[in-house]
């Protein structure tokens, strides 16, 4: 669900008679929630009464931010007897989605969260215009799960899910829909493609299972994964980086430098390549040589805490300590971690 303030947006105003609505009955003292804004109109202009839409965005949008929110029997009813009356309540965030798409997507939600239910097709549409306007992995993740849900023996179906998990990076789950096409009565030529995108995939899922094992600490385990497809296609960047890394946090310096170096020869602009070259370098105490690389860096992006950390800590290995003192503390003023902090420590307790 995604997450909102319930308290800046909605207020809930307590009913001072009995009100019908359709063969409803809704109690005097009973809460009904209202859109601030809303609210604020209604001040402004004057005019006591709200009208079913009204009423319809306040519980809409107060049940997609909050799920079980309290007496959900009661504004469940509510929106069946305004749906009676006036018909789907649909067109309230159909018509909220011009204005304010986020806002739309939750009234969506909480007529879902209600138990109400929407096509498919509806669902997809919302979905897939929230992520692409709004650009968050929240809506992204509904507009697959929606998707998922779609006719799932349907060949068109099967291949556009694949081809957006493949472009979204999830391959497991693209593997899993490619096969399926290739199952299907399909032209060779077609074929010929998803056996190649099939390939493909099963080779970047190991790719991103070894930068998983890489990120938590399993390095040897990582490394075996990257081994194990560094000849699939040349001059691939990443995982000759991450091949580097693996190897590095191994302790296996001088494996890290050539892989760190054939990378360089694929890409310079990266300016976490030229850190972690002058790590290495920094390990085996060639100092001059990985200011180099730091320099370069630095040129890239001057305001790189960890490049001017390791700048930092050239110079003063070079017993540049004035230089050094600078570099400490632009890096200190960027990022207060414990390593800069301890560097910062011993290089202002340094004299020249």
């Amino acid at each position: 669900m995604y997450k909102t303030n319930i308290n800046e947006e909605i207020a809930f105003v307590t009913l001072s008679n009995d009100v019908s609505i359709s063969n409803l009955k809704v109690n005097k003292g009973s809460n009904i929630p209202i859109l601030v804004d809303d609210l604020k109109e209604k001040v402004k202009t004057k005019v006591s009464d709200f009208t079913a839409f009204e009423i319809s965005r306040g519980i809409l949008y107060l049940f997609g931010a909050k799920k079980d929110f309290k007496d959900k029997n009661l504004y469940r009813n509510i929106i069946k007897a305004i749906e009676k009356d006036n018909g789907k309540v649909i067109g309230v965030f159909a018509k909220e989605r011009n204005q304010n798409i986020h806002r739309a997507y939750i009234m969506f939600e909480g007529y879902l969260n209600l138990g109400f239910d929407l096509s498919t097709e509806i669902k997809l549409e919302l979905s897939r215009e929230a992520y692409e306007k709004l650009n968050d992995k929240y809506y992204k993740s509904k507009f697959f799960e929606f998707y998922e849900k779609v006719e799932n023996d349907n060949f068109l179906n099967r291949y556009q899910l694949a081809s957006m998990y493949y472009f979204d990076r999830e391959y497991e789950k693209a593997l899993k829909h490619f096969s399926f096409c290739l199952s299907s009565d399909i032209d060779e030529d077609n074929r010929s493609i998803i056996k190649s995108l099939v390939n493909e995939c099963s080779i970047k899922s190991i790719f991103e299972e070894g930068k998983k094992l890489l990120f938590s600490n399993r390095y040897q385990e990582a490394l075996e994964k990257f081994l194990s497809i560094r000849d699939s296609y040349e001059n691939w960047y990443e995982l000759i980086f991450f091949t580097g890394v693996s190897y590095r946090m191994q302790g296996e310096i001088n494996r890290a430098l050539s892989s760190f170096y054939e990378a360089l020869s694929v890409r310079n602009d990266d300016p976490e390549l030229y850190n972690e070259i002058a790590i290495c370098l920094i390990i085996n105490e060639d100092y001059i040589e990985a200011s180099k690389y730091l320099a370069n860096a630095l040129l890239i992006d001057s305001k790189h805490p960890d490049l001017l950390c390791n700048m930092a800590v050239t110079d003063y290995y070079l017993g540049n300590i004035d230089s050094s003192k600078k570099y400490i503390s632009k890096a200190l003023s960027l990022r207060e971690d414990e390593i800069t902090i301890k560097w910062s420590n011993l290089i202002n307790a340094k004299q020249e």
